[in-house]
């Protein structure tokens, strides 16, 4: 009943409009969500040549990761306004629009991966692993938003999700660092308690430059993973 009050209020307080057309009751109406952004393009995640998502050659030393898959781009309007909300405003349940998009792009992967591809030979044995905060950011946050989409995205595939192994040691921001600077912030950030599974699909609301991800690889190939592919929501 209290949830319920305390629901009500905020929504007298800070009433629910859409993100996109200003209708009130949702962040995002069904008329807008109807209207799917356009996917952001497969390809390597370095150099962006064309490809299905994996590390050409050229670029794999520069990364711990195998290969990242994106659903949508950052700078689409709606995208943007609405991880901004699920992150900064902290509306946890702006999660929900937010894995959407992932599903849909990881469904239509799916669909075009050949049975040489990781995607259609290890997808379904992989492990979700949401990007994790360090313990200050969540008590400052309350919640993991990486979590909450890589729980919507698990339970729509039937895959498992681990959260508890992989631990974050506080840092400074990343946002106003460049890539060397980023790197040097996260010497160490990342660590495992116990083995890694073999197979990980870390999951990210928003990759920019891949240093974080990249760092977070590291540790668990380090743990035993043998292959680590990023799915992200949008690319910064």
């Amino acid at each position: 009943m209290k949830g319920g009050i305390a629901a009500w209020l905020l929504d007298i307080v800070f009433p629910k409009n859409c993100l996109q057309c200003g209708k009130e009751g949702s962040y995002y109406c069904d008329a807008c969500a109807s209207i799917t952004p356009l996917p952001y393009a497969l390809g390597c995640f370095g150099c962006r040549a064309r490809n299905k998502g994996e590390l050409c050659l050229n670029c794999q030393p520069r990364y711990a990761f195998d290969g990242v898959i994106i659903a949508v781009d950052y700078e689409t309007e709606i995208v943007a306004a609405l991880l901004r909300t699920f992150k900064y405003r902290f509306v946890g349940e702006i999660g929900e629009y937010a894995a959407a998009f992932l599903i849909r792009r990881l469904e239509a992967y799916l669909r075009m991966s050949s049975a040489a591809d990781f995607f259609s030979s290890h997808f379904f044995e992989a492990v979700v692993i949401p990007m994790p905060l360090s313990r200050r950011r969540l008590r400052w946050r309350s919640f993991n938003q990486s979590e909450i989409i890589a729980r919507r995205v698990a339970g729509y595939f039937g895959l498992e999700v681990q959260s508890a192994p992989l631990e974050r040691r506080h840092r400074s921001s990343q946002a106003d660092l460049n890539e060397e600077q980023r790197l040097n912030n996260l010497q160490g950030a990342f660590s495992i308690r116990g083995n890694s599974p073999t197979r990980v699909l870390l999951v990210d609301d928003v990759i920019t430059t891949g240093t974080t991800a990249s760092e977070c690889a590291k540790a668990l190939k380090a743990a035993g993973a043998e292959e680590v592919w990023v799915l992200a929501v949008a690319k910064g």
